[in-house]
């Protein structure tokens, strides 16, 4: 299996947005370099219930990923655009983006590459 990018995130802020029914969900790494944003829909906070502090694996693959838990979140994405410093990734519409300078493993990525990506509470 392929895996791209797995990294510890530590959830900084999780907030209701002006678009109905979503939170954003914002991560540090542990090391502060790399900031995660994930625009999270109401009936997925409901059944993960995340909460500010708690720490997340997150993996990212262009295989489907085997290790997959009933507790994980297991999705599917597309590159949308990438830059040096910044990647989003479209889930199904809603926003996933990374930023900071340690991103190299994502900066392989191309526009429209399928992605499969897990979060986990750790």
């Amino acid at each position: 299996m392929a895996f791209i990018f797995e990294e510890e995130f530590i959830i900084s802020c999780l907030e209701r947005t002006q678009v109905p029914k979503v939170y954003l969900l914002e991560a540090k790494s542990k090391d502060e370099q790399i900031i995660m944003r994930f625009d999270l829909p109401f009936k997925l906070q409901e059944l993960m219930n995340f909460k500010e502090g708690e720490k997340l694996n997150v993996l990212i693959s262009n295989n489907e990923i085997n290790d997959i838990t009933d507790s994980d979140l297991y999705m599917n994405g597309i590159v949308l655009s990438k830059n040096k410093n910044e990647v989003f990734i479209s889930i199904g519409g809603l926003m996933l983006k990374f930023e900071g300078k340690n991103i190299e493993n994502l900066s392989n990525l191309t526009e429209n590459e399928k992605l499969f990506i897990r979060i986990r509470k750790e």
